[in-house]
């Protein structure tokens, strides 16, 4: 199993080794490229996703699998990923092109995912609410406590 996430701090979250695939579609899409053109990676290789996400349905520290990823862009943009669940509390990422300050009702919205799904891999995702789409209170929780379920989560599925 490969363990991706946007940034360095992110590997912060957990004990195993992680690949920094970088913030935002343009990052994703050339880590990716070259994980796949190197062979680091195939189709097949299982790959987890755990990043930090914006929530105003959860919780800041709520750890939450991705069981659905759409692209918060423009209404032509319908296509959807499902995803298999690793953890007892599974909702929706939205992926966004840039950090969202206002809506209601989101379950988690990240900047990567949906990058990452359109590549076919055989993903599973974990996201870390860091904040309620307020940028002052982003990653203000209980990083002990999140590692130990990260950890413990990566030790079930590995």
């Amino acid at each position: 199993m490969v363990i991706l996430c946007a940034e360095e701090t992110e590997t912060l979250l957990f004990d195993e080794p992680a690949v920094v695939i970088g913030v935002g579609s343009s990052n994703v899409i050339r880590t990716i490229s070259n994980l796949l053109l190197n062979n680091r990676i195939d189709k097949t290789t299982p790959i987890l996703n755990i990043g930090l996400a914006g929530s105003t349905k959860y919780p800041v520290g709520s750890i939450i699998s991705v069981n659905k990823c759409i692209r918060q862009h423009n209404q032509f943009d319908k296509l959807e990923y499902e995803l298999d669940v690793i953890t007892d509390i599974a909702d929706t990422c939205i992926t966004a092109d840039s950090f969202l300050e206002d809506g209601s009702d989101i379950p988690l919205v990240d900047m990567e995912l949906y990058y990452l799904l359109s590549f076919g891999l055989n993903v599973k995702a974990i996201k870390v609410v860091s904040d309620n789409l307020n940028f002052n209170d982003y990653s203000v929780f209980n990083h002990q406590a999140v590692r130990e379920e990260l950890n413990s989560i990566i030790s079930r599925i590995s």
